[in-house]
């Protein structure tokens, strides 16, 4: 994808993320929604590198991963809005999208153990596919993940841990917790580790590019995302 491309992808997933909060405010969405705002660009430039055989296992904050990869932009807004004519007939809403290989969840660290799965079931039919997980740094509290990290770590699984660090977990700023000694932790479970900057587009897609390839290889791989 050229530069002016990831750019205009880039505004228009912010566009999307801001519309859904007016609607949210003007009381047109029910329940709540989580948004990306901030967070798009690790998204797009990641699709540049996987493919719809590649699976993709989301969170809360789920919008962008999934309008990055899929350009289903009407029946996202329409499922957030709970209607029938929506991605999953309205009964997903914000956090529970799912289309092909796609699949997003609300519950901290809930999918990491479903994404080891669909990686190993990859690695048993011996294809060149991997699986892709997003978390937040307030996942890093959560014991799944690192039941996790160990089992990809341990079945050398294709699997791609893509943590997005924006600096919050729900209220709680994450400069209180210790993650200063992340990446031995992660290595320590036998993962490949990787570090990117959302305000670095050109190095982030070097990281993105290299974290992919490693998974590729049947490396088991972790990517901290500062955004």
């Amino acid at each position: 994808m050229d530069n002016d491309r990831l750019i205009e992808k880039v505004i228009e997933l912010r566009s999307i993320e801001e519309t859904l909060l007016e609607q949210f405010q003007l009381g047109r969405v029910s329940g709540t929604v989580h948004t990306s705002v901030g967070q798009e660009i690790t998204p797009v430039i990641l699709n540049n590198y996987i493919t719809e055989d590649d699976w993709v296992f989301s969170n809360h904050r789920g919008h962008s991963h999934f309008l990055a990869q899929f350009d289903l932009v009407s029946e996202v807004i329409s499922e957030i809005m709970g209607k029938k004519s929506g991605l999953c007939s309205g009964y997903g809403g914000s956090q529970h999208l799912q289309h092909k290989k796609f699949y997003s969840n609300g519950i901290q660290g809930g999918m990491t153990p479903i994404a080891c799965g669909a990686s190993f079931s990859e690695k048993l039919a011996e294809t060149n596919n991997i699986a892709i997980i997003f978390i937040g740094d307030g996942t890093l509290g959560q014991g799944i993940l690192y039941e996790s990290l160990n089992t990809a770590g341990w079945m050398d699984l294709p699997i791609l841990f893509i943590l997005e660090d924006n600096g919050i977990a729900q209220s709680t700023s994450t400069d209180t917790f210790n993650y200063t000694n992340l990446e031995k932790c992660v290595e320590g479970f036998n993962l490949t580790y990787f570090e990117g900057d959302t305000d670095d587009w050109s190095g982030l897609d070097k990281v993105m590019s290299n974290a992919v390839q490693s998974a590729r290889g049947m490396n088991p791989t972790f990517v901290r995302i500062k955004t």
